[in-house]
């Protein structure tokens, strides 16, 4: 029987959580009496079983900005499945 190795299940563990608890920050700032609704997440952008983390940067309900995040990727094996609902998946500003 294979055995995980503790460090690859933590790992495993970690991501999961990334990708169904995205971090949020709103700020709001006033300019000439308008406010403007400037907010950034990171959500992972998966194809098949390999996941990206993003850095995603909003203005109001405009995508301003999208980068990788380094370093946050993984591989899953052939059987995994998103866990998230299609409202997380499509998430955007």
């Amino acid at each position: 029987m294979n055995k995980i190795p503790l460090f690859t299940l933590i790992f495993i563990i970690i991501t999961i959580s990334f990708l169904t608890f995205p971090q949020t920050t709103i700020s709001k700032v006033q300019s000439n009496s308008s406010f403007l609704n400037i907010s950034s997440f990171t959500k992972a952008v998966c194809e098949y079983n390999y996941c990206q983390d993003y850095l995603f940067k909003c203005n109001n309900t405009k995508i301003t900005s999208i980068s990788p995040v380094t370093g946050a990727a993984i591989q899953f094996n052939n059987k995994w499945k998103d866990p998230r609902n299609k409202n997380q998946i499509a998430k955007t500003c």
